[in-house]
């Protein structure tokens, strides 16, 4: 490692000082967006009063599993079974399906189920308290104990948090902000302020700006104000919200307020058109299209059976998510009972590579100029790498570079000795690559 001139220490140290507080040498918790790559999808399996919403789970399934893995938890062998015999007589494939056996109440996973956080190149699940939408079931507590379930199949480790929240009232834009619906927080957990949620957040997803709406739309009895109803993140700058084009909707007013406050939060945000209502079983249902799951590849939205609306909301969110394939399928018994596409799924995001988390944060396989350990690396060394023992000469568990009083004292040539030089890759040094022309990096 070549020596540098006291100026240039000056220099660099002042970089990494004024860099490291928002990019950090230390990674916080991340809750990855959703249009970042997917593990899997995870959903419950509906069943008892709730058996009517299969032929909307078909569909839906049907869709998923040609992009993506799908895990599907069941209460029994016999579940599991049941569960087989009705997809494979719908026409659904059953060949990138895994089945869970696991005891829960509900269908609507995206609630009660994990919520997956990175930190530090590991992944881990949290378990938030779940009550029942405010205890308007009569049971919850399978549902409750579901994602350390969860987690534990994965074999990764399970954080467990006393707050009432559901994940269907968590928006991520994968980097530094939250969207989500106060009035849902306050029925959970009357006794918290709105000031001790957010901490609470902030401290356990590593956000740092947390957008509240305010309102509730009256017709949401379910949840009573799901964020996955109201506005949606497309990227991390750009906030897709419902609107109405009956202006004189009594609902309509919320989503105005929440298009503002979003705007006024610094995001560029799109509307998407609630045309109207559509009648089932006598119950007028908005037919609004937000409620959509992003996957690998694909969108899918729910829809209303009105093929003039539905073909205009799927023009509308294609050019939202241009490259990728959207699909609509009819969910109104679902959505009868209080929810769509994204209240039934649970998608788990892919571990990224920790060089990816630390300095990519498009996930698009390049390093951010924005990461100043990588770019460091570069500096000294010509090129990026994993192996981590290389770069701790003394031993004490940090990569040297990222060890500002070690830093210091190597620069000068008062630390310990350099440590050895990274693999040659001889004419070829590939410096985005894990292995040097065929040979490990890190024997």
């Amino acid at each position: 490692m070549p020596y540098l001139r006291n100026l240039e220490v000056l220099f660099l140290l002042t970089l990494l000082l004024a860099t490291s507080g928002s990019v950090g040498f230390a990674q916080a918790p991340r809750v990855p967006a959703e249009w970042q790559p997917h593990e899997a999808t995870w959903m419950q399996w509906p069943k008892g009063i709730e058996s009517s919403y299969r032929p909307n789970f078909a569909a839906i399934i049907d869709v998923i599993q040609d992009y993506e893995p799908l895990n599907i938890v069941v209460q029994s062998t016999q579940a599991r079974s049941q569960a087989q015999n009705y997809l494979a007589n719908q026409g659904v494939g059953l060949t990138n399906l895994s089945w869970h056996i696991l005891p829960y109440d509900w269908a609507w996973l995206r609630d009660n189920g994990p919520l997956w956080v990175e930190e530090g190149g590991e992944q881990r699940v949290q378990d938030w308290s779940f009550d029942g939408w405010g205890g308007i079931v009569p049971f919850w507590d399978l549902d409750d104990a579901v994602p350390c379930q969860i987690a534990a199949i994965e074999s990764v480790p399970c954080e467990v948090h006393s707050l009432i929240n559901e994940r269907g009232n968590l928006e991520f834009n994968g980097v530094d902000t939250l969207i989500t619906s106060w009035p849902v927080f306050t029925d959970r957990n009357p006794a918290s302020t709105q000031a001790e949620v957010e901490t609470l957040l902030e401290e356990a997803t590593g956000v740092t700006n947390i957008v509240w709406l305010l309102t509730a739309p009256v017709s949401d009895e379910f949840t009573g104000g799901h964020v996955d109803g109201i506005a949606r993140f497309i990227d991390e700058n750009t906030v897709v919200v419902s609107r109405y084009l009956d202006q004189s909707d009594p609902d309509a007013p919320v989503y105005e307020q929440a298009a503002q406050i979003i705007a006024a939060a610094g995001f560029e945000v799109l509307r998407l058109d609630i045309p109207g209502d559509v009648t089932y079983f006598g119950v007028p249902m908005a037919a609004n299209y937000i409620n959509w799951l992003v996957g690998n590849d694909f969108v899918l939205m729910s829809g209303f059976g009105v093929p003039s609306w539905d073909n205009a909301a799927v023009a509308t969110v294609e050019s939202f998510f241009p490259g990728r394939s959207v699909h609509i399928v009819e969910t109104l018994e679902i959505w009868y009972w209080g929810g769509g596409v994204h209240c039934v799924t649970n998608d788990q995001p892919r571990l990224l590579e920790p060089r990816f988390i630390r300095g990519d944060s498009s996930a698009d396989g390049s390093l951010d100029i924005a990461d100043p350990i990588a770019n460091l690396v570069i500096l000294f060394d010509g090129h990026p790498t994993t192996c981590e023992k290389s770069q701790d000469s003394n031993d004490d568990g940090q990569r040297d570079i990222s060890d500002p009083v070690h830093l210091l004292a190597f620069l000068f040539n008062a630390g310990p000795a350099p440590p050895p030089p990274f693999p040659s890759c001889g004419s070829d040094p590939t410096p985005d690559s894990l292995t040097c022309s065929g040979s490990p990096a890190c024997p």
